[in-house]
């Protein structure tokens, strides 16, 4: 069996966005214990793996040349704070607007990567958002 590795392909946020996030997001009060997301590693998940091949890492990195080579810079419209996870809430996050080419790049990617048997193809409505922090508590 091959070793794994936890593995996500996500986009990067200018990092002077990400700063003045974070910035305004340290000044709220808080009601529940959260964990930041550290300023430099802000960024909008496309793909997550709990638990991917090394050996396929170079499959994966094929697939991403030729899919980035479709896309250029897009912008990211956010709107408003949200809780992610259900009736137990596990992260805060700023949701996206759904822009077409933003949605492009996701289904693109999405189907490369199931075509080519490294992912399983994701059947959920993707929702672009930055996570701004973990919740460590049932907030009340």
């Amino acid at each position: 069996m091959s070793e794994t590795l936890r593995l996500f392909i996500a986009l990067e946020i200018d990092p002077s966005l990400s700063q003045r996030i974070f910035k305004d997001f340290r000044q709220l009060p808080l009601i529940a214990s959260f964990k930041p997301v550290p300023a430099d590693q802000m960024h909008l998940t496309l793909k997550f793996w709990p638990h991917f091949p090394i050996d396929l890492l170079k499959d994966l990195t094929d697939i991403m040349d030729q899919v980035a080579e479709q896309f250029s810079s897009i912008d990211l419209e956010l709107t408003q704070p949200e809780i992610f996870g259900g009736q137990t809430a596990r992260a805060l996050v700023l949701s996206g607007v759904d822009q077409p080419e933003l949605q492009s790049l996701f289904e693109v990617l999405n189907q490369e990567l199931a075509t080519a048997k490294l992912a399983n193809l994701e059947r959920r409505k993707f929702r672009p958002h930055l996570t701004l922090c973990r919740v460590r508590e049932k907030m009340e």
